[in-house]
């Protein structure tokens, strides 16, 4: 719906919050990083007029730690990669390939939790 619905002054305000997204990967500042992905995330979801997702991300948004994505390994590269492919579909006002950018990159930050899951169940199996 975004990709439809997006003005240009949208389009450049999301272009922005993706170059603060990468400034802040670049300095390693994880707390800026995290707080410009969710504006990012947040403004899509306000241009698609996507009331149930905002409400629900509003509503679990509170129980996720400071930080939380960002110290799983891989997430901040996967972010600026994934984030650029959402931002082409949506500047081409090509609804499926913003939709299949935003699936992947959802895809992709869950496979990296997972396997971030794994690796503390492993190490929490191994012997002190």
């Amino acid at each position: 719906r975004a990709a439809g619905r997006a003005t240009a002054e949208e389009l450049d305000e999301l272009q922005a919050l993706h170059h603060e997204v990468l400034a802040a990967a670049y300095r390693r500042d994880l707390a800026l990083l995290e707080e410009k992905n969710h504006a990012f995330h947040r403004l899509i979801n306000l241009i698609a007029d996507a009331r149930k997702i905002t409400w629900v991300l509003s509503l679990t948004g509170r129980y996720i730690p400071s930080r939380f994505y960002s110290e799983i390994e891989g997430w901040p590269q996967a972010t600026l990669h994934d984030h650029s492919g959402i931002l082409e579909g949506l500047r081409a006002r090509d609804a499926e390939a913003a939709r299949k950018a935003m699936h992947d990159h959802i895809a992709n930050a869950g496979d990296l939790l997972a396997q971030q899951f794994d690796r503390r169940a492993v190490a929490d199996q191994e012997p002190a």
